[in-house]
């Protein structure tokens, strides 16, 4: 059986030209047994030249964050100056895959499941946005510049995992971006992404609002059918999406206002941050209820997702940039389309069965000619890409009126009679989108040794409790001797805080 450092390989969850991603087991003393993600470089006759410095890359993004909506590395194994990575698994499927199962029955997830996994979503960004040495405590923010549905992991519980830090921006760290080499995924790139222009955090606010705006509607911002790259790349380039409250009625001004400042085209005039929209979404959502719903979803397709493993995305090193999902059917229904066939590179290991299954290799002749997200533009498309930067750019950077405050009272904007709206993404139409909630949770896990939790400066209970309080900042200690933290607890969401010394 392949081994890589510790861990046994069972199955092969991906594959790209530069890496693949394995389904692997580590195990230990007492029957410890536990399933990870192993990215690492592939075989030397496919390897591309720099993939283990991508990986390297990659393992510091990971390294810069620690939080519940992110996925975690465990380790990072150097071998033969090959790298690899030692990911969390993550059992269940991609958002992407998800959404193509629901469109088979001509359904999608209802409005509290997408707030809620869009709020993890812009939970996770805004760690990364936020993120800071860990030795010195500089500001050293993660752009992690492709949020698209593949690259959004549902668990069976109905926790939700970004994950995929193959090319982002790694703040201190020299990118391997290059003049005529455009990142991102069609679909999901923000207008200074397709331009070759700045990265920056607001370039994933963009890139997610498309997302929340997609899972909101039941339908795709951009139809790649019938166009050619260029056209789409154009399209993602200068963007004429219509407020969603002109598609769809039931809209939260809040919701409407924080989607037109976080799609303005030009970053400079973006207005709102992950951190923003987080919290935003999170005074709309029930946690716990919002999980329970989505785990139910996934559980009803279970028998359908559980031959594909959890699809952990490979990104580094792709000759081109496809689409995220499928093409959409040709029908008019606003659903998105189904999931890809088996052909993909996606190769069905679940981890359930993996042990009995042998590792699938995909034969030179069968790997498809674009298997990545990273377009190598040839110098006619570099031409032509010259011609969209001369083309008239879009406007100035205008007066910021979309800030936080201004976005909480922005008045509602009616819906044009003669437009039919969406239909309700709700079973039941007449709910419409839950209203904020006033409190949250305060989770502090159990330790070794049990300590008291003081909460703005009152005894609330001990460690390993989970506390309901009002959501905004707290002063939170625990223990006698530890320091205090200052502590953002989410409207009807949660987190976890460990003891600080």
């Amino acid at each position: 059986m392949r081994r890589i450092g510790a861990h046994e390989v069972v199955g092969v969850l991906g594959r790209s030209a530069a890496n693949e991603v394995l389904l692997a087991t580590t195990r230990g003393p007492h029957g410890f047994v536990r399933p990870v993600v192993v990215k690492c470089v592939r075989e030397p006759e496919f390897a591309e030249p720099g993939a283990s410095h991508a990986l390297a890359r990659e393992a510091l993004a990971y390294a810069r964050l620690n939080h519940a909506c992110v996925v975690q590395l465990y380790e990072v194994i150097e071998d033969d100056d090959q790298v690899a990575l030692v990911l969390e698994y993550v059992p269940g499927a991609s958002l992407a895959r998800v959404r193509g199962l629901l469109a088979q029955y001509e359904r999608r997830l209802t409005d509290a499941s997408a707030l809620y996994v869009m709020a993890s979503v812009f939970a996770a960004l805004a760690a990364a946005h936020e993120a800071r040495d860990p030795w010195t405590g500089e500001f050293v923010p993660v752009v992690h510049r492709d949020v698209n549905p593949n690259n959004v992991l549902l668990s069976w519980d109905g926790a939700v995992k970004l994950t995929d830090f193959g090319i982002a921006k790694v703040t201190g760290v020299a990118s391997d971006t290059c003049v005529g080499l455009v990142k991102g995924t069609y679909g999901y790139m923000a207008p200074e992404q397709v331009l070759g222009e700045a990265i920056t955090p607001r370039t994933d606010v963009y890139c997610a609002c498309l997302l929340l705006r997609e899972l909101l509607l039941g339908r795709r911002n951009f139809d790649p059918r019938g166009k050619h790259e260029l056209e789409l790349m154009k399209e993602m380039a200068e963007p004429g999406l219509e407020p969603i409250e002109r598609l769809r009625a039931g809209v939260p001004p809040v919701i409407a206002g924080a989607l037109r400042a976080g799609l303005e085209p030009n970053p400079d005039a973006r207005s709102v941050t992950a951190a923003d929209m987080r919290d935003m979404l999170w005074a709309f959502v029930r946690a716990d209820d919002a999980r329970r719903q989505l785990a139910a979803t996934l559980a009803a397709f279970r028998g359908e997702i559980q031959v594909l493993p959890c699809e952990q995305s490979v990104t580094s090193g792709r000759p081109s940039i496809p689409s995220a999902e499928p093409e959409p059917s040709s029908s008019p229904s606003l659903v998105p389309s189904p999931a890809p066939p088996a052909t993909t590179l996606k190769v069905p290991t679940p981890y359930a069965v993996a042990q009995s299954i042998a590792p699938v290799h995909l034969s030179a002749s069968s790997r498809p000619k674009a298997d990545g997200i990273v377009l190598l533009l040839t110098s006619a498309v570099c031409a032509a890409m010259v011609g969209l930067l001369l083309l008239p750019r879009r406007a100035g950077p205008q007066t910021k009126t979309q800030t936080q405050t201004q976005i909480a009272v922005a008045p509602s904007v009616e819906a044009p009679p003669q437009e039919p709206a969406v239909p309700s993404v709700d079973p039941a139409p007449s709910e419409g989108l839950p209203a904020p909630a006033s409190s949250g949770d305060l989770v502090c896990p159990a330790g070794g040794v049990s300590h008291r939790v003081y909460v703005d400066g009152r005894v609330v209970g001990e460690s390993g409790q989970t506390f309901r309080m009002r959501c905004g900042q707290h002063v939170v200690r625990i223990g006698s001797a530890g320091r205090d933290q200052h502590v953002l607890v989410p409207c009807g969401g949660e987190i976890e805080i460990q003891a600080q010394w």
